[in-house]
């Protein structure tokens, strides 16, 4: 019985140790999802060619014809090389090692607290763990909570980043000494929930405190960014988004409109749509900064709209041309510019090959009657601005002209989701 016993309690360890390892193989069954939506995403002949052109993903050996449909094998090289940098297996075999070893040892110390004999565990290692304040294995236990709380929740939303497991032993290592900073100064009757709501903090947050803290008590200066962050400039960012982008590196708007959108769509749980709002959002941010919501009454909120403008600007038709100027002439004055800066603004933005690639993808968000989306019908159209009757300053509805294979043509608005 004795064996049995021995054998028992060597056991119980594994079981939050395997926790870990059983989340992931589960999880590799859900990301197949994201990578079948890059490839169909990647699949239009369109977007891979934009995508080609804009950040040189192409796979050697494989020439790709414009406009002509990818080859299974063209997507695949570029699909699996990006999905590969983020979720190959071999990223995730450390995390998952280290973060097994510390909860088995953890669960270990649990057990020796718990006064369950651990046959052949040194017993010089036992009477140091019977030493431990209970502040600080309050604290392992929160750290381990919250831990799987976060790693649930990136589960969920098909999240499970190598970085994500990374925190999560750091975390756990981080436990015992936070648990035992902050029950220092408290009560003994508030030092046990202290310790262990302490680990629902954000490492990051704990970091910078502390780094605020010693700099205060040596004198030293704060540090002086070039750039602060700015992120929350733009509509539809919100705490969460913003902290998944920081701990993505993406602190500015800079960043955030140069970003890869389909390595965004890897990194984060965002909506494609959302993704593809915000870095719309953040090309334009780039260049009129602030006065970006100055332009959003008059309907435009980003880059794709403010390239718009450009179809009436060249077009050879007086009655559009006219129009045109006097549109770019409006959004001249909102900025406090002159028409010309305006005018070479608006013609740089429509020949940006990352706001070509982004107005195509917007496209290939809205399947057709039938459920597919046309590739045809996202290439670049002619606008033309149609403005209702209404008194200065009202919204005015750009109008989408295409014609189609026989003949007709098809006017309708260019209506994109917005968040």
């Amino acid at each position: 019985m004795h064996i049995i016993d021995m054998i028992v309690a060597w056991l119980l360890p594994l079981l939050p140790a395997s926790l870990c390892p059983l989340m992931y193989w589960a999880y590799r069954q859900k990301l197949s999802y994201k990578r079948n939506d890059m490839a169909n995403l990647m699949g239009r002949p369109r977007t891979f060619e934009l995508y080609r052109r804009t950040y040189g993903k192409c796979p050697v050996r494989s020439p790709h014809k414009p406009n002509a449909p990818p080859s299974e094998a063209q997507i695949k090289g570029v699909v699996d090389p990006l999905f590969d940098s983020q979720y190959d297996k071999r990223n995730y075999f450390f995390p998952l090692a280290v973060v097994a070893s510390i909860m088995f040892a953890i669960a270990c110390i649990g057990l020796l607290r718990a006064h369950v004999e651990m046959a052949g565990f040194p017993p010089a290692l036992a009477v140091l763990v019977g030493k431990l304040p209970i502040a600080c294995l309050t604290a392992i236990a929160g750290a381990f909570v919250w831990g799987m709380y976060d790693l649930v929740a990136r589960f969920r939303s098909i999240d499970l980043t190598p970085s994500s497991i990374h925190y999560l032993w750091l975390r756990l290592l981080l436990a015992p000494f936070l648990g035992y900073f902050v029950s220092v100064p408290a009560k003994d009757s508030a030092a046990i929930p202290l310790a262990f709501l302490i680990m629902t903090i954000p490492i990051s947050s704990i970091r910078d405190y502390l780094q605020s803290q010693v700099k205060k008590k040596l004198g030293l200066p704060d540090d002086q960014a070039a750039e602060k962050p700015n992120l929350g400039s733009l509509q539809g960012m919100n705490a969460d988004t913003i902290d998944m982008l920081n701990d993505e590196g993406i602190v500015t708007v800079a960043q955030l409109a140069m970003i890869d959108p389909f390595k965004l769509l890897l990194k984060t749980n965002l909506e494609w749509a959302t993704i593809l709002d915000l870095i719309d959002q953040a090309i334009l941010f780039n260049y009129i900064g602030d006065k970006l919501a100055l332009l959003r009454p008059m309907g435009i909120r980003g880059s794709i709209e403010m390239a718009c403008l450009q179809g009436g600007l060249s077009s050879k038709d007086p009655v559009d041309n006219t129009r045109g100027k006097d549109r770019a002439h409006d959004v001249a004055t909102k900025l406090g510019q002159d028409d010309a800066s305006t005018c070479l603004l608006i013609e740089t933005l429509a020949e940006d090959l990352r706001v070509e690639l982004i107005w195509q993808l917007w496209g290939d968000t809205t399947p057709d009657q039938n459920g597919v989306s046309d590739d045809s019908a996202n290439e670049r159209p002619a606008q033309k601005t149609v403005q209702s009757e209404e008194p200065a300053g009202a919204i005015e509805l750009t109008v989408v002209e295409m014609t189609l294979d026989n003949g007709s043509e098809l006017e309708d608005q260019l209506r994109r989701p917005r968040h």
